[in-house]
């Protein structure tokens, strides 16, 4: 039995039928909520509906994720003239700024593809990582507590959870004055995604080693495996700020899981999951490394042993039905 909560007709990557019934039918009545938003689904403007992201769980866990797929699916036909202007008006101008060069998106798109994991080492040059990570250092946080702190260093010695959430506006500030490279990352997306993609955050935050955390501290820090489905197609894109080993408690993912089963209904622990040899993929590197991700696939961050980690999170989505956190 696991020991994290909102275990009922969990089985391993799946839910039992039952389950996925009583989800089914509430998806059904999340249809009106659909309908009426369908412009933030086009990515016309945002959600208006508390209950979106609800729906989008819903869809998930009844469907074993494939429902998202469908449904994305149709609204990226919605979207093609939409596209077709990205395409012509702005596709043109990222190209042209770009450090990434072709090969390298294509690489990237075709691992998100099969793996639903890339890498991209030195996707911000380390002196500009070190720049943004003294800025980081120096915004205030909070834990899932909400217990606040001023600054990186004042949780570093008192904080008593293993995630501090940085104060979103100020590391909007901050990153968007670093040289990380949005328009390379915007064709990935475009590519990927296969529509105009939307930008959303960033978001940040450090964890590190505490002593004997519960269950529930794993589950809030995101260290336990679970799948997002904030919204029907999305990518999320990690800089580490700092160098990351093992210990450090890199981010894992299971490769291709985000083309498998899948619910959202709590968080599992490595065994429920029966992880196969080499399915594991490790987030470890160096200050400036790029990582990108489907995180609608099984990942974690793994609990760290030692030091601490601090990573920026992008998200790129095909609308904004969905999250209201992002």
């Amino acid at each position: 039995m696991s020991e994290y909560r909102f275990q009922s007709g969990v089985k391993g990557r799946g839910l039992t039928f039952t389950r996925r019934a009583m989800y089914f039918s509430r998806a059904l009545l999340g249809i009106p909520i659909f309908v009426r938003d369908f412009p933030a689904a086009l990515g016309i403007r945002r959600t208006k509906s508390s209950k979106a992201i609800q729906f989008m769980n819903d869809i998930c866990n009844s469907t074993n994720g494939s429902g998202l797929e469908m449904i994305d699916s149709f609204v990226k036909i919605c979207k093609r003239s939409i596209t077709k202007k990205f395409d012509s008006d702005v596709v043109p101008t990222l190209k042209s700024k770009t450090k990434f060069s072709e090969d390298l998106i294509n690489r990237v798109v075709g691992e998100l593809g099969s793996d639903g994991f890339s890498i991209i080492r030195s996707g911000l040059p380390g002196e500009q990582t070190a720049l943004l990570r003294d800025r980081l250092d120096e915004i205030p946080g909070s834990e899932s507590t909400g217990k606040q702190y001023g600054k990186f260093g004042n949780w570093l010695s008192e904080g008593a959870k293993p995630r501090l959430l940085l104060d979103q506006n100020m590391v909007g500030i901050a990153v968007n004055e670093s040289a990380i490279d949005i328009d390379g990352l915007t064709l990935i997306a475009r590519s990927y995604l296969d529509t105009k993609p939307h930008l959303l955050g960033p978001q940040c935050w450090y964890t590190k080693p505490t002593q004997n955390p519960t269950p529930l501290d794993l589950e809030e820090a995101a260290m336990a495996f679970h799948c997002d489905s904030d919204f029907f197609g999305f990518i999320k894109v990690f800089l580490l700020c700092t160098d990351v080993s093992e210990e450090n408690g890199p981010f894992a993912f299971l490769k291709g899981s985000h083309k498998g089963k899948r619910h959202v209904q709590g968080r599992l622990s490595d065994e429920q999951l029966s992880i196969g040899h080499g399915e594991r993929l490790l987030a470890t590197g160096k200050a400036g490394d790029l990582f990108i991700v489907a995180t609608k696939g099984w990942h974690k961050a793994t609990p760290p042993t030692a030091g601490h980690r601090l990573m920026v999170q992008w998200l790129f989505s095909t609308g904004y039905f969905g999250s209201a956190t992002n």
